[in-house]
């Protein structure tokens, strides 16, 4: 019987490899798989390597928090990026204005008080399906106090 070499040394002298059998597939031997990583490794390629862009990176300017005071609880504002500006053009917590909210808006059996987006929350109510519906929007920023807010965190960038 003629033995014939292995798939791998023949690739590497440039030989085709007769398959066993026709229709049949030889059975891979994933003994020699052990201690490699990605499939390049297993074919005899380079090994990964740190990658090191030569594009310089600017400095971005980072937010010198202002760390106001609540306006509801008066306790200190740690990131403006999570309070929403009141009427009265103080800063408040988000968890603030929400009990704030949810005590001025009374909420009946199965209705939940949630932030919706753009400086407005609603309340709403799950039907017998089990879906959820808005009953009503509560606006707490308008575009406005919004604008401000912006403007107020660009001056404090460095």
């Amino acid at each position: 019987m003629k033995k014939y070499p292995s798939r791998q040394a023949a690739s590497q002298k440039g030989k085709a490899v007769r398959s066993q059998g026709k229709g049949k597939r030889k059975k891979k031997d994933d003994s020699r798989l052990v201690g490699f990583k990605t499939l390049q490794q297993v074919a005899g390629g380079p090994k990964p390597h740190a990658f090191h862009s030569r594009i310089p990176v600017p400095d971005l300017p980072s937010l010198c928090e202002p760390h106001d005071e609540c306006a509801i609880c008066g306790e200190r504002i740690d990131s403006i990026a999570e309070s929403f500006y009141t009427d009265s053009g103080k800063p408040a917590h988000f968890d603030c204005v929400l009990e704030h909210l949810r005590k001025e808006n009374r909420l009946e059996e199965g209705q939940k008080l949630s932030y919706c987006g753009s400086g407005a929350f609603g309340i709403w109510q799950k039907d017998e399906e089990g879906k959820w519906s808005l009953v009503r929007k509560i606006p707490f920023e308008d575009a406005e106090t919004y604008g401000r807010m912006k403007a107020y965190v660009r001056e404090n960038m460095a």
